[in-house]
């Protein structure tokens, strides 16, 4: 295997990567040898997966098709490989960048927040230092992956999109490889711009959580699964303090079903003021938008544990893969 870095962009037809591609080259210009796979289609996965196949490098760097690679974070995976030679997978976040709407701003503190994402805020805001990671901090639209890893366990999953690459590092969690989380190997990525888009996104990843759960049973974790109770929480909270408030005596109990509600309220707006103490800026919706994500993600899980067949079942997979030039 020839050593440089295969940089695979996955796309739709339609979209521009030009901006990508430029930010890889100012990285890249200089620091090694490198090719980029341009993937256009309408199947991520097995866009990426055809990419992988097609890779001349023995580094594949996975970036989404609007991720602005940061100048040093060529840098900082090399450092990161010379500090951990046997590790095979490296990551960093998916951070805002300079343009980015209120919105988009919005919606990354919620998701860089400790207290409403946990571990995976990792994925969105630089915490901590280089360090050993499980994979839960590490993020598709910004990992580098040693070509031996796949070669090893094998490629993303095709009927997982999104979560393809969820399942990947829980594999190779299982396997013993290692895995790496560069707090300053970081990629310019906006979050949605409207609500309805971060509705879709919500939903989406609670499917992948599902599908993947159902293709990799040893992948549940009860972390990802409070949303799916907290959802039918929300559900069956109205009827029962209807009836507790038309039936009972007890009129407190109303008040003690309500609880859990209130907790959760109560907990969103101190996640609201710890993001806007760190981030130095007022954020209006964050408690708004802290509910929805849990609320969606759980409907999501939902509904892929419910449903016959994986989303991306039935699909036509059509792409073109070509090499652009360095």
């Amino acid at each position: 295997m020839t050593e440089g870095i295969s940089f695979i962009i996955p796309h739709r037809d339609g979209e521009c990567i030009q901006k990508t591609v430029d930010s890889v080259k100012n990285a890249a210009a200089g620091l090694c040898r490198y090719e980029i796979i341009e993937s256009t289609g309408n199947s991520p996965t097995i866009q990426r997966n055809a990419s992988i196949r097609r890779a001349a490098f023995d580094i594949l760097y996975f970036l989404d098709n609007d991720s602005l690679l940061s100048a040093n974070s060529l840098s900082e995976l090399f450092l990161a490989m010379n500090q951990y030679p046997e590790a095979e997978v490296f990551g960093g976040p998916n951070i805002p960048g300079p343009d980015d709407s209120f919105l988009q701003n919005e919606l990354s503190s919620v998701l860089s927040s400790c207290l409403i994402a946990g571990k995976i805020s990792a994925r969105y805001a630089g915490r901590g230092r280089l360090r050993l990671t499980c994979g839960r901090e590490l993020i598709l639209c910004n990992l580098a992956v040693k070509k031996k890893c796949f070669s090893d366990i094998g490629l993303f999953n095709e009927l997982l999109y999104p979560n393809e690459e969820n399942e990947f590092l829980h594999r190779a969690h299982q396997r013993g490889k290692i895995m790496i989380y560069n707090p300053r190997q970081t990629v310019e990525k906006g979050q949605r711009s409207s609500i309805s888009e971060y509705i879709r996104q919500m939903l989406s990843y609670g499917r992948g959580r599902g599908e993947q759960t159902r293709i990799s049973p040893t992948s549940f974790s009860l972390f990802f699964f409070m949303p799916v109770l907290y959802f039918f929480y929300l559900c069956a909270l109205p009827a029962a303090v209807l009836w507790i408030l038309i039936f009972s005596p007890y009129r407190i109990l109303a008040v003690i079903c309500a609880l859990p509600f209130f907790l959760h309220v109560f907990y969103s707006f101190t996640a609201w003021i710890l993001a806007m103490f760190e981030a130095k800026k007022i954020f209006f919706f964050f408690p708004l938008l802290a509910g929805m994500a849990h609320v969606l993600y759980g409907a999501g899980i939902i509904s892929a544990l419910l449903s016959k067949k994986f989303k991306s079942q039935g699909k036509n997979p059509q792409y073109f893969i070509r090499v652009l030039e360095p």
